[in-house]
């Protein structure tokens, strides 16, 4: 019973050190919004802290395919964002235009495709890794059983 509670808050501190991490990143990021010019070489630094925000909230949940779903949307939104640049003008109204300038302006669509496609692959392979795990141990060799131990 002991080792139970142990665990359990062993991963109730985790959880709240991903927590915080995450937290603290996003706050750095919106920080970033307002400080870094939509001129400037670095727009995408906050875009970039803002998607890894969520990397610590994922490492400590187990399995693989929430990075990988986690890195398939974000390679959409950078895909979309691309093909936002290149849309013509006159299909939209003056308020969209100013929209769709401030998208092209202040979020690069690298950022999200770079983030999306390094998160994919981390979700591969952790989904690789656990699936040889298991399968590790549902073929390893198990002791003969000595005569003693086998059913009458």
């Amino acid at each position: 019973m002991e080792n139970k509670k142990e665990e359990t808050a062993k991963k109730l501190t985790l959880a709240k050190r991903a927590g915080l991490a995450a937290t603290v990143i996003w706050v750095i990021a919106f920080i970033l919004i307002f400080v870094v010019p939509k001129n400037s070489p670095y727009i995408w630094v906050s875009d970039a802290l803002l998607l890894i925000g969520f990397w610590p909230l994922l490492l400590i949940w187990r399995p693989g395919w929430p990075w990988l779903i986690f890195g398939i949307c974000n390679i959409v939104i950078g895909f979309l964002l691309l093909i936002s640049i290149y849309l013509d003008d006159s299909n939209f109204t003056p308020q969209m235009v100013a929209v769709k300038k401030h998208i092209a302006d202040a979020h690069s669509p690298f950022t999200w495709i770079t983030i999306g496609c390094l998160s994919s692959m981390y979700g591969i392979a952790r989904m690789l890794s656990h699936s040889a795990a298991f399968f590790y141990r549902l073929f390893a060799k198990k002791p003969a059983k000595t005569e003693s131990e086998k059913p009458e």
